[in-house]
């Protein structure tokens, strides 16, 4: 109930997807109130085939996340800072770019594709401070040369918070306590 008053819906809402659930049937969702706030964010219509809490932007699909994950993965595998990192740990790249890309639709586009553990690979990696900066200025480059400004924004300031979560997770398996350092 209290997920349908944050996100504006009445109760009347709630209950009736109740209630079509326990009669077996598909749920209906409001459809604008669970769109992203921003109307910057949103095509003209919205796009009918997405979860309703997807992030309805015209550019945004599977396939263009899959561009997004093979051009920034092509570039760090040749970066002299963080390529023999990535080199070293991801035996198969095919499947390292199916998993990225699940995990970013999954993010964005709510299809429930990843089911990962991400921190666990990453603790076993002896990643630095440059290495998650580098690792952003790649991302970040490549997120603003595919996509408009708005959604290249919002892969970055995920990819800011996701470095900051992986390099505190890191520091405080090493006794250490970390500010965020990115996504402030």
């Amino acid at each position: 109930m209290v997920r349908s008053a944050v996100l504006g819906a009445s109760p009347d809402d709630a209950s009736h997807r109740r209630e079509t659930h326990e009669a077996g049937q598909a749920p209906t969702f409001p459809s604008a109130r669970l769109a992203p706030i921003s109307s910057d964010m949103n095509s003209p219509a919205a796009q009918t085939d997405r979860h309703p809490l997807a992030v309805q932007h015209p550019e945004l699909d599977d396939a263009s996340i899959r561009l997004l994950v093979e051009t920034f993965y092509g570039r760090a595998r040749e970066d002299a800072l963080i390529g023999p990192i990535f080199n070293r740990a991801v035996a198969d790249w095919d499947e390292h770019i199916d998993r990225i890309s699940d995990f970013w639709s999954s993010m964005f586009l709510k299809t429930g594709r990843y089911n990962g553990a991400p921190m666990r690979p990453h603790l076993a990696l002896s990643l630095q401070g440059a290495h998650f900066d580098r690792w952003l200025q790649l991302f970040e480059a490549t997120a603003r040369e595919l996509f408009a400004p708005d959604l290249a924004d919002l892969f970055i300031i995920r990819a800011r918070r996701i470095a900051d979560s992986f390099e505190m997770g890191i520091a405080s398996t090493r006794g250490e306590l970390m500010r965020p350092r990115h996504s402030v």
